[in-house]
């Protein structure tokens, strides 16, 4: 592998952490604020992180 690959490859792991990190916060607020309709989550998710869903 070329030294291009790696570091795209730790970004890509570090994006994918981060984002896994950030869906895990969202899913405990949306558990605590007992929102389980699925625009509701996605709703939550654009509003807390600005996804586009």
């Amino acid at each position: 592998m070329s030294e291009k690959t790696n570091v795209r490859d730790i970004e890509k792991e570090r994006f994918l952490a981060e984002l896994r990190i950030k869906l895990e916060e969202a899913a405990d607020d949306i558990k605590n604020n007992r929102v389980y309709n699925a625009r509701e989550v996605f709703e939550e998710l654009d509003r807390k992180y600005g996804y586009k869903v």
